[in-house]
């Protein structure tokens, strides 16, 4: 469903409803009822994901007909914290979704708290990456940004102490491919 800024919440609401039954039934593979709050963490962001995709093609669309210059940031490591609250605040959906998960007889914050946060990097410049692509997603400016994270790089990581490092989160079900 492309992105419009008259969409309203009930087709909003919709849209996820639908999204999330679709990705319990078909990605999870399990009936609704059976699943905990930290169980639908995948299906929900799945669904979010799908509505934030379409909003991003056709963002980009707008972006090639204006010939809008881009903006590439590289970074060694960004400091993203938990994705999905912050995506269903900048996508202005935490409402809708709080009340589509009511009809499932799930709270939205039960959702949040079950996402484990991508722990990327030690968090001075990580952070300042991650605060420096809001700002553009913010001021409406076509950018992208890739992480040069390595296996090496990963490995090495995880062999820090527990307290002093945390390895990358694996399979995020937000992330995109580059």
């Amino acid at each position: 469903m492309p992105f419009s800024s008259s969409e309203s919440p009930a087709t909003l609401a919709k849209a996820l409803h639908e999204g999330i039954e679709r990705h319990v039934r078909y990605t999870l593979v399990r009936p609704m009822e059976q699943l905990t709050p930290a169980e639908l963490l995948v299906p929900v962001s799945l669904a979010v994901r799908d509505l934030f995709v379409d909003r991003m093609l056709t963002t980009g669309e707008r972006y090639r007909r204006a010939d809008a210059k881009h903006l590439y940031y590289l970074s060694m490591e960004f400091l993203m914290g938990r994705l999905l609250g912050d995506t269903l605040c900048n996508m202005r959906l935490n409402e809708v979704l709080d009340r589509v998960l009511a009809d499932y007889g799930v709270r939205l914050e039960a959702v949040l708290e079950s996402e484990p946060d991508a722990g990327l990097g030690n968090g001075g410049l990580g952070r300042l990456a991650a605060c420096f692509l809001e700002s553009l997603a913010t001021l409406d400016m076509p950018a992208s940004a890739t992480a040069s994270i390595t296996s090496t790089a990963c490995s090495a990581r995880r062999s820090h102490t527990a307290s002093s490092a945390k390895s990358p989160t694996v399979g995020n079900p937000t992330a995109l491919p580059c």
